[in-house]
This record gives structure tokens, C-alpha cells and sequence, in this order.
């Protein structure tokens, strides 16, 4: 598992936080909030694992010009969502109405760009993987297109020691999300218990 399949497999899980002007960003090692999100497709995510469908970008860009073109036409397709491990790639989160969510990347690999479309697996990934591709071209401007024929380039993996400890921080996260959801419902009932309080002062008082 690649870093970016890491994240991108937390912000379709729902993991993620909300910033200005809409846009989402996933969570970090201190971050210790109930997470919002995407929860269609959650669960075939976390049991079945991501599918992804990628091409590689044809340009004369420089990268960083492809980079402001790419995060442009983004925005008129998903949502902007900030990858915190890796902020420079462009990436935006896609919701359906029919199938399941997807995120769609663009990233160097091998000094070459590829866009890469994800989705849960299943029966319906598959198609958002091909809606949100199909999006993302349509928006793009003529200075970059899907060079169909051109080898796509593997992305290196994550040692497995290194996804090992992403594993038991990822772990970590969960439990201590589990520990605000208590004490933010224990805070409530204490305060409720305390105002229900008060008004049986208030009404003793009155008598």
C-alpha cells in the first residue's frame, strides 16, 4: 500500500475535516475530533479494500503550472481535499447519488503525471471510477489530455514496517475518537443533570 492510497483510503472511510471555503483535508496524527465525511461506501473500504483506474497526463505544463490547472478544473467536478501527508497533490472527493464516492489524484511518478481515480471495491466502484475519470476530462483545458497508450508507471510502496505503524497510529486515532465521543456525551449529561439542577432550585425558591 502506497502513502497515497493510505489517505485517500481514510478520506473515503469518512476521516476527514472540514477547512474554509468547503474543502476537506484528512486527518493527521493530532487530530483527535469526531471525523466528517463520506459514509456511503464505508464499508467496502474498510473490508474489500480501494480500486483505482489511472491514466497518464499528456502536457507541456511544468508542474507546477499543471498542478494550479489540474486543482482549477478539480473544483468544478468534486470537492477540494487536502491529502496532510503529501498537501502538494491536487486531489478532490467526488459524491454520487448511485454509487459509491470517489476521490480522484494527480501525482508524479517517475517524473511522469498520472491521474488516478478511486473508489471502494465492489460492483459499483468500477463505475465511479469511470464517472469521475470521464468528469475530470471534460474539465480539463486543452493544454492537457489523457495520453490513452502511454504505460502507466507504478507507484512505490510503503515498506511494510512503515504501513505496520501507519496501522497502529491509525488504530490509536480510533480509539481516541472513541474516547471524545464518551467524554462529549458524558459532558452533556453532566450538564444537563446540573441545569435540571438549577431549575429545581429556581422552582423551590418560587414556592
Amino acid at each position: 500500500m502506497t502513502e497515497t492510497e493510505l489517505e485517500v483510503r481514510e478520506a473515503l472511510m469518512g476521516r476527514t475535516i472540514p477547512m474554509e471555503k468547503g474543502r476537506l483535508r484528512t486527518m493527521g496524527a493530532d487530530d483527535y475530533r469526531i471525523p466528517i465525511g463520506v459514509g456511503d461506501g464505508a464499508d467496502a473500504v474498510r473490508f474489500l479494500g480501494l480500486t483505482q483506474h489511472s491514466k497518464v497526463l499528456s502536457t507541456e505544463l511544468s508542474e507546477a503550472e499543471l498542478y494550479r490547472t489540474v486543482k482549477k478544473s478539480m473544483h468544478k467536478v468534486g470537492r477540494s481535499l487536502l491529502l496532510i501527508g503529501q498537501p502538494e497533490t491536487p486531489a478532490c472527493l467526488i459524491r454520487y447519488v448511485l454509487t459509491r464516492p470517489a476521490v480522484v489524484t494527480v501525482r508524479y511518478i517517475d517524473d511522469i503525471p498520472v491521474v488516478t481515480s478511486w473508489a471502494g471495491r465492489g460492483l459499483t466502484g468500477w463505475i465511479s471510477n469511470l464517472r469521475a475519470m470521464a468528469s475530470f476530462r471534460k474539465q480539463l483545458p486543452d493544454t492537457v489530455t489523457f495520453a490513452e497508450d502511454a504505460a502507466v508507471p507504478k507507484d512505490e510502496k510503503i515498506k511494510r514496517r512503515d504501513f505496520r505503524r501507519e496501522v497502529r497510529e491509525m488504530k490509536k486515532q480510533q480509539r481516541a475518537e472513541k474516547k471524545n465521543e464518551r467524554q462529549l456525551k458524558r459532558g452533556k449529561e453532566e450538564f444537563r443533570k446540573k441545569k435540571d439542577g438549577r431549575n429545581d432550585e429556581q422552582e423551590s425558591g418560587e414556592n
